[in-house]
C-alpha cells in the first residue's frame, strides 16, 4: 500500500498535529461546558419553578361538572 492509502485508513485524529488536537480538545471541552451549564440551569429552573394551580372542582358548591360514561352499544 502507498502512504496515501494508509493515511486514509487511519482515523482523522491521527492525521492532526498535536497543536490542532489541542485546539479541538479545547473546543470540545468548551462546548460541553457551555451546553452542560445551560442544561444544568434549565433543570434547576424546572425543579424550582411551580406549576400554576389548576382549578379544582369543589363538591360543596354547584360549580362542578358531572361526567357520564355510558356502556358502548353492541
Amino acid at each position: 500500500m502507498t502512504n496515501t492509502a494508509q493515511l486514509r485508513k487511519q482515523s482523522y485524529a491521527f492525521l492532526l498535529t498535536e497543536d490542532k488536537q489541542r485546539v479541538v480538545r479545547r473546543w470540545r471541552i468548551g462546548g460541553i461546558a457551555f451546553y452542560g451549564s445551560i442544561l444544568a440551569l434549565l433543570i434547576a429552573f424546572a425543579a424550582t419553578s411551580q406549576r400554576p394551580p389548576a382549578s379544582q372542582a369543589n363538591l360543596s358548591s354547584d360549580d362542578f361538572v358531572a361526567h357520564y360514561v355510558s356502556n358502548p352499544l353492541p
